[in-house]
């Protein structure tokens, strides 16, 4: 609302794409929390994966970087 645009339907906010309100909202509040909770940590292991691929190849790229200088 607060950009003036239309909301789109078909998704729930806050629980992450691919998860209808019919999905959500037929759970038990005990369910939901779980669910939610799932989500959350899969996302995060996602994160930490990415993190130490751009590490690694931010640590090759500085090793590279000082074969050149050497």
């Amino acid at each position: 609302m607060a950009l003036g645009t239309p909301e789109h339907g078909g998704r729930v906010r806050g629980v992450g794409a691919g998860v209808s309100p019919t999905q959500f909202f037929n759970l038990l509040r005990q369910q939901r929390v779980k669910f939610a909770d799932k989500l959350k940590e899969s996302v995060m292991a996602a994160v930490r994966e990415e993190t130490k691929k751009m590490e690694a190849k931010a640590k090759e790229s500085v090793m590279e970087q000082r074969g050149k200088l050497c």
